[in-house]
Parts: structure tokens; C-alpha cells; sequence
């Protein structure tokens, strides 16, 4: 049977577990064959654009589209790709260094939306619902991180480690104090790439502490210190992020039984958006768990309930980790069979036929 022909089965019903497989291998294929060692990092598309400019320019994303693309390697047992990241990293942390000193007044590096091969870390693209996004750096050192944790090989761990003090250095400094709250807050401050209403009605983009700001940050304190004990260095540092954690705004639950995705409860502009950054602390982190914290779990549960299913894309592959995190077999086994019917999660033409975000499948 061809290959298309078993689409058109799958998407009539027909479960083809077989077909399933190779789709697994065929994500590993495409890591391997987009990010091996000392080439850059694999982004939406890679080398099978289409034309010269490709979607998005052909950039890297970084608030959720390249970490996405990582997610599987460990598990995968993919690990080399990881060198793909680390030397990425490497370089858009020296040029992030100067967007940290000169746009924010703070040491480090960070970077925000979209990166190229020039390594631009600025606000770019125009509207700051997704051009701002400084906490993109601290995001990428938790994959890092997460790699240290499949393999703890203590030379890796010295050569990140630069790295990661550079983000928290930047973080330290960003940070500032809410006079109301007095909890610690980042500002300027966006949710990927979602808007919030005002009293008036007007959508809003930018705010401060944003509930994925304050969960990436949690991950990354914890990440140093531990990773600062481990190499029996920066003390003061340390302790330092200890005190921070603990002036972190907490998570906050909504008016509708909702994981809150701002520091207030705002009202979103667009309630079924596939960006979902303020559950990060239950995916890709595991902050958020059934078991350790089932209150907060159910409030996950209902922002994907109002989100819905229909026209996710890229984010199909989220859901299913939610899902599967929250022992949901059947759901994320859905998600799953809708992406094999139709690359994407998406049936538009330009994801299905031209180039697909491979971030997502």
C-alpha cells in the first residue's frame, strides 16, 4: 500500500500502529540528518525550505519552536544531537551578552524571540506579544540541563556552566521588586503570543511577572544551584537564587478554575490560543504533577479545556505531553493519530503542503 494511501486510511479511522512507528523513526531521521555534531541548531524547517526566505524567515523561534524540536532527543536516544544546542547556545550567549548590557542594563546574556544566523537576540518582529520574550535564553539552559541529568558527566557540566551563570546573572538583574506585591517580578513582561483585555477592552501585550516568566525562572535557579554545588563554586551566587526562589509570585489559580497566565487575572483577548507558555511547570518541567500538586493539576486541566482541541499545529505535540504526563493515554493517543492524518495536527495548505514545522511532529 502507498504511503498515501495509508494517510487516507488513517484519516477514515483505520489505526495503523506499524505506520505510527516509522513516523517515530522518521522524527528520529530528520534530528539526525538536520542537527548532527558541530552544524547549528535544527529549527522549524532546516534545509527543506522551499524557497530562500521559508516561513518565518527561516529563523530560529525561541518561544517554544526550538526547544520543541529537543525535546525528544534525550529520550530518543539521540543524545550527540544535543552538540547541535550546546554550540547554538554558545554563540547567542556572546551576542546576547550585549543585548543584555545595552537594551536592559544587566550582566549576562539573554536573547528573546527570533534568532538567525547572525545570532540577533533583540525584540524583533514588530508586536510585542512575541517579540518580547527575554526569559528565551533561560528556557534553552533547562535543555541543556536536562541533558546533564540523562548523562551527569561532570566535564559537560563545566562547559555549560558558564552558561548558565550567564542567564542567572541576567536574571538577578532583571528581576525587580512589585511595590504592591512586593513579590519579584519580570517586567517587561509578555505570554507568548497572547493578548489580555484591559478595562477599557483594548488588548494588551506587555504587563510584568508573567506565569511562564516566573516558572522558566524557578527552573533555572534550581538548575544553578544544584549545578553550583555539584562544581563547589559560586556560593554567594547561590545563595543568592535560593532567596530569589522564595520571592517568586506563586502559581495562582483563576476565576475559572484556571492556571492564571498573567500575574493578574486578566481576560484573554483570544481564549482558544495554541500557545500555552503558563503551563510550562507541567511541561516540559514537572513542577506541576497529579500527584504533588493535584489542585494546580486540575487548573492545567481547565486551560486546556477552554483552549480546545481544533487547529493546534505545532502545539499538538505539547498536548500530548501534557496528557501523557497527566495519565490521559486515550487523549494523547488523539492528538497523535490526528498528526499522522495530517502532518502538523493543522490541514491548511501551508503546513501540509509545502513545508511543515517539523517542531511539531
Amino acid at each position: 500500500m502507498l504511503q498515501t494511501q495509508r494517510i487516507d486510511a488513517i484519516r477514515n479511522g483505520e489505526l495503523d500502529h506499524a505506520y505510527e512507528a516509522r513516523y517515530f523513526q522518521y522524527a528520529r531521521y530528520l534530528m539526525l540528518a538536520g542537527a548532527r555534531e558541530k552544524t547549528l541548531a535544527f529549527n522549524n524547517h532546516n534545509m527543506w525550505l522551499n524557497d530562500l526566505t521559508g516561513r518565518w524567515n527561516g529563523r530560529w523561534t525561541l518561544n517554544i519552536n526550538l526547544q520543541e524540536c529537543y525535546w525528544p532527543v534525550e529520550s530518543a536516544n539521540l543524545p550527540k544531537v544535543n552538540e547541535s544546542l550546546v554550540f547554538f547556545v554558545e554563540q547567542l550567549a556572546q551576542a546576547g551578552a550585549r543585548t543584555a548590557k545595552e537594551l536592559f542594563g544587566c550582566r549576562g546574556w539573554c536573547s528573546n524571540l527570533g534568532a538567525d544566523i547572525w545570532f540577533n537576540t533583540a525584540p524583533t518582529d514588530g508586536n510585542p506579544r512575541w517579540s518580547v520574550f527575554p526569559v528565551s535564553g533561560m528556557w534553552l539552559m533547562q535543555q541543556l540541563y536536562d541533558h546533564y541529568l540523562y548523562d551527569p558527566d561532570p566535564e559537560y557540566l563545566r562547559r555549560i556552566y558558564p552558561l548558565l551563570k550567564g542567564a542567572v546573572e541576567f536574571c538577578h538583574d532583571f528581576l525587580v521588586k512589585d511595590p504592591v506585591s512586593g513579590y519579584m517580578v519580570t517586567c517587561p513582561s509578555a505570554s507568548p503570543e497572547n493578548d489580555f483585555l484591559d478595562e477599557k477592552g483594548n488588548g494588551v501585550s506587555i504587563s510584568f511577572g508573567s506565569s511562564g516568566d516566573n516558572q522558566i525562572i524557578r527552573r533555572l535557579l534550581r538548575n544553578f544551584i544544584e549545578a553550583s554545588s555539584i562544581l563547589q563554586t559560586d556560593a554567594a551566587m547561590s545563595q543568592r537564587s535560593e532567596e530569589l526562589l522564595g520571592q517568586l509570585p506563586p502559581h495562582r489559580i483563576g476565576s475559572f478554575g484556571q492556571l492564571q497566565e498573567w500575574f493578574y487575572d486578566f481576560k484573554e483577548t483570544e481564549v482558544t490560543h495554541r500557545h500555552i507558555m503558563h503551563l510550562w511547570a507541567a511541561y516540559p518541567d514537572d513542577d506541576i504533577t497529579i500527584r504533588k500538586t493535584p489542585e494546580l493539576a486540575d487548573a492545567v486541566k481547565m486551560v486546556m479545556k477552554r483552549r480546545g482541541d481544533a487547529n493546534m499545529g505545532w502545539s499538538s505535540a505539547w498536548r500530548i505531553n501534557f496528557h501523557a504526563r497527566f495519565e490521559e493515554p486515550e487523549k494523547s493517543y488523539w492528538f497523535l493519530h490526528n498528526m499522522v492524518a495530517d502532518v502538523s495536527g493543522w490541514p491548511r495548505p501551508d503546513d501540509s503542503r509545502i513545508t511543515p514545522s517539523f517542531e511539531g511532529n
